[in-house]
Parts: structure tokens; sequence; C-alpha cells
């Protein structure tokens, strides 16, 4: 049914459908298959498209880029060469393997040591591959989570870079390229092997959300980066089903972590690169987009519910909170913890720079936080965002993430 014919029949919203398959019709009879149509019938009833990917099985990670592509539009990182075939993706030069793709934008994410930049290695930090300087302003948070096997400790390094693009359908895709390898002496911000590869795609209207990460050490290829979805070159970089870890940890409350690392990678006109609450239309502050993991249960991820505790309400109004890396997302954020702070210069120690939570510091102090809406909140998530929560807290009955 092409949009025209379908708008005639029933009220039709932009944007990728978030829900799984459905018969496609209402109890009338009505229809409406258009790709990216959000259709609501006569009786004001939800009728999604039919997809030939429906949700709750367990699909390869072809088919699940398939599936994701139904939902929620291309990748326009890779342009589309033939059904299941498509150019790569240089991350390190932000071009695809046919040249410039229209509205991609991407940044090196910086390495600074009291605020003066630094493109080499110093010897110092973990020997995981994300770190090599000994102290930075900014560190990697991933690296320093107790729930990550990369030795508890915040990461320096120099050359990681973040790319972003946004497709007809209103859905972000943000492709981080992080773990730089240099074999070749090429110079950390120049080589394009990179052990961390991960794809993220999020339409805000929606909520809907898929996660790719790459296969580790035989994925490394930073210059030609395949879509997911490719039947031919997906596994140069995709393992065979996708990996599910992402939301144990790091991506248990939303689809973007951001962090003062991360936030560092800036747009041409001063932004972020990743879409952030505050600078884009679709990410108004104070509020909590819609999440959704497209086919979570049936791939593996593993949803947390939310902490809806009194006691942290400061902190809900924007954020959802939950899942034991949450806990360690907000102590970082607010000053605490030596996994971090170990790694970082002491002018970034301070409280202004520390605190990056709540957004705004005004009448807030390093005497008062701690007996702030927001120190009480931090208090109640240290003892519930645990692995075992104090007995007191409250959660909602639903996950995060799940599908309503």
């Amino acid at each position: 049914m092409t949009a025209a014919l379908c708008a005639t029949l029933v009220h039709c919203s932009g944007g990728p459908a978030g829900g799984g398959s459905s018969s496609g019709a209402s109890s009338g009879g009505v229809s409406c298959d258009e790709p990216g149509s959000n259709c609501v019938g006569p009786d004001g009833g939800r009728i999604e498209p039919s997809y030939a990917l429906p949700e709750g099985k367990t699909y390869s990670t072809p088919d699940y880029a398939a599936m994701c592509v139904e939902r929620l539009g291309e990748i326009p990182f890779f342009p589309k060469i033939a059904d299941g075939s498509y150019e790569t993706f240089d991350c390190r030069d932000f071009v695809s393997s046919k040249g410039p793709v229209a509205g991609a934008e991407g940044a090196l994410i910086p390495v600074t040591v009291n605020d003066v930049a630094t493109t080499k290695c110093d010897g110092g930090g973990l020997d995981n591959g994300y770190d090599c300087v000994s102290k930075c302003d900014r560190a990697m948070w991933f690296t320093a989570s107790e729930f990550i096997d990369e030795g508890q400790s915040a990461a320096c390094q120099p050359g990681p870079t973040v790319t972003h693009v946004r497709n007809a359908q209103g859905t972000d895709w943000v492709l981080l390229c992080r773990s730089v390898q240099d074999p070749q002496g090429l110079g950390m911000t120049k080589t394009k092997r990179f052990s961390d590869i991960a794809l993220i795609g999020y339409n805000p209207k929606s909520g809907a959300t898929c996660f790719f990460q790459n296969k580790g050490p035989t994925g490394q290829d930073g210059a030609r980066v395949a879509h997911p979805g490719d039947r031919a070159k997906s596994s140069t970089i995709w393992p065979d089903k996708p990996l599910a870890y992402c939301t144990d940890a790091c991506h248990t409350t939303k689809a973007f972590v951001h962090s003062p690392w991360i936030d560092q990678a800036k747009r041409k006109d001063g932004k972020s690169i990743v879409p952030k609450a505050g600078e884009q239309p679709d990410y108004p502050l104070g509020t909590k987009g819609a999440f959704r993991v497209l086919n979570a249960e049936a791939q593996g991820f593993e949803l947390k519910p939310e902490l809806v505790d009194d006691k942290v309400a400061a902190c809900r109004t924007c954020h959802r909170l939950g899942g034991s890396g949450y806990r360690e997302f907000s102590d970082w954020s607010t000053g605490t913890g030596a996994a971090y702070y170990d790694r970082i210069t002491n002018n970034y120690k301070a409280f202004a720079k520390s605190h990056t939570m709540p957004p705004s510091l005004d009448g807030l102090t390093a005497q008062s936080f701690a007996t702030s809406p927001y120190g009480i909140a931090m208090k109640r998530i240290d003892e519930c965002l645990t692995r075992s929560p104090a007995a007191d807290c409250k959660f909602a009955s639903t996950r995060m993430g799940a599908a309503p």
C-alpha cells in the first residue's frame, strides 16, 4: 500500500514503528504496510506494518540487521548497491567507499593532559588495547567498569573516532571506533585499525534501538567497516550473531551514553557528535526518550528494571536509573570512584569539572552537594543498584528496553 492510499484510510505518522510484527490490519481490515509508517486506524488502535522478519526469532547478524533496517530505515554510512550488498565506510576519514555520505559528521575523540592535546602514547596505562597515556583530563569509562574485563581502570588513548548520520526515517546511527591499534607505526590518529567497533541505531520518536558490536581481533578494519547486513562482507567485521552484552552494563537505560570523554567529539556547530539532550530538537532536556531494544529477548539482550525510588527523584526527571553499570556512571559523573579518578589529572578532579551531573551546578558546592537532592539520589543509587540492593529499594515491574 502506498503512503498516499494509506493516508486516505488511516492516520499515518512519520517515523519507524518501534514494535514487532502484527497482522498489519485493523479489525476493519485496513492495512498499512508502507515501510517506516506508524499507522492508527479509525478506532484509534495502532496498526503496524507487516514485516518480512518478525520479532521473536533469533537471527544471524545479517538477518538482524535486515530486521533493524525494516523498522529503522537504512544505515546511510553504507550506500546500497543491491539487496544485501553495500559500500563500506572508513571511520577514520568519515567517508564511504563511494565517497562522502550526505549528512554524516565525524570527529576524533581527543585526549588532553592539563588541557593540552596529545596524539602520542607515553607508555602509561594498562596493556589492554584501550589505554596508553598515564593520565588525562577526561578518560574512557568503559574499561573502568567492574563488569567489563578490561582492568577496572579508565583509559586514556589518542585516536578513537565517532561518527553520526540521520536517515530519512529520523533514525540516528552512530559508529564508534576505539581501542586503536598501530602495528605499522603510522600514528595513533592516522592508523585505521580498531579492536572495538560498535554501531547503534536509535529512533528518538519510536525508541526502537539496534546494537551491533564487532567480533574483536579479526574485525578491526576501520578503513572498510561493512554494513552488518551485507551478505558477503558482514563477517569481515561483525560476529555471526549480534553480541548482546551491551545492555548488561553500559546501555542499560538508553541507546546513547554520554560522558565527558565522548562528548569531546564535536560537530562543526560545536554540538556533540552523539545526539544529546538539550542540543537537538528530538532530544529535549528534562525528558526521558522512549527506549526499546528490537528483538531483545530472542537475541539475548539482558534488560534491567528501572529504579523508581522516591529518593532518586532529582535524577529521574531526565534519566532512567537501572543496572549496576549505571551506578558506576553516576559515581564518575559526581566526583567519586577510584577506577576513574585515579587516571584523571588533578585539575579535572576539582568540583566544577568532576561534577558533570546535574547539567547546572548553580547553588551547589563541594560542601553542599552531599546533602542536596542530587547527593541524596547518589547515595540511594549506590544502595540500590548493586548485586545485593537494600531491601527497601523500589524497582518498576517492567524492564527498560522491553517491548510494551
